[in-house]
Order: structure tokens, then sequence, then C-alpha cells
């Protein structure tokens, strides 16, 4: 839907522009308190550990808003889905992809929201692991 990316992009020029200007901590607590975030775990940030411009460059370049309809249906190769099982947006959408990338295993990590890497990187690196070890090349 053509307005729903239009107004991610907003959101994203939004945040991207916080990203330059805002105080770090302030701004971390507001991004962390996205709705796509909840449920997960807040992972420390210090502001020396990152390039500002750059982080706001992402948002503006790499924003979902920007980016065309992703065709799945290409994708005919053994693919691995995962998601955190506390995360209602991206669960919603699995079964569309599942449909689509008929290759595909499925992972759902517990305990786990949007940040599966963050929230349990164990399980995560285990599950890629063994999807990795099926594969015959």
């Amino acid at each position: 839907n053509s307005e729903l990316r239009a107004e991610r992009y907003k959101s994203d020029l939004n945040w991207a522009q916080c990203f330059r200007e805002d105080p770090w901590v302030p701004l971390l607590k507001a991004w962390n308190q996205q709705s796509a975030l909840e449920n997960t775990k807040i992972p420390r940030r210090e502001e020396t550990d990152f390039d500002r411009e750059c982080l706001a460059s992402s948002l503006e370049v790499f924003s979902l808003g920007h980016q065309q309809q992703l065709e799945f249906s290409s994708i005919d190769i053994p693919s691995l889905i995962c998601w955190g099982e506390k995360d209602a947006k991206f669960k919603s959408l699995v079964p569309q992809l599942q449909r689509v990338l008929t290759r595909a295993s499925c992972c759902e990590v517990p305990e786990a929201a949007h940040r599966v890497h963050i929230d349990n990187p164990t399980y995560l690196v285990e599950k890629i692991r063994d999807f990795i070890v099926s594969q015959t090349f």
C-alpha cells in the first residue's frame, strides 16, 4: 500500500533527524518504546560506539517506506525464517511467507520478540547452525 509506505518513510525521516540532533539517552528511550520493540530486551548502547550520521543515513536510505514490494516467489533455495514468539507483527506474516517460500524452514524463537538475536541468541545460533548443517551443497 503506497499510503502506508509513504507514512513509514516520513516516520523514518523523522527518526533520522532525531538521530542527528536529539540527546542520546532520551532518543534511545523513545526508540525503544516503539511498538515493534515491545517485549524485547533493551541492549546497552553507548553513543561513542556509533556514528550518528551513519545511523540517520541508514534510516533514510534503507527505510521500508522506500523499498519496493519484495518478490519472494523468485527465491527457490532453502531458506530459514526466524521470528520471536512475542513478535506479533512478524509472526502474523509467517503464513504468507511460508506459502511463497516453499523451500523455507521455520523457527519460532522462544522468549524473544523483534530483537531475536538479542533476546535469545543461544537458541537462534543453534537453529541457524542446525539449518546450515542440514543443507547439502
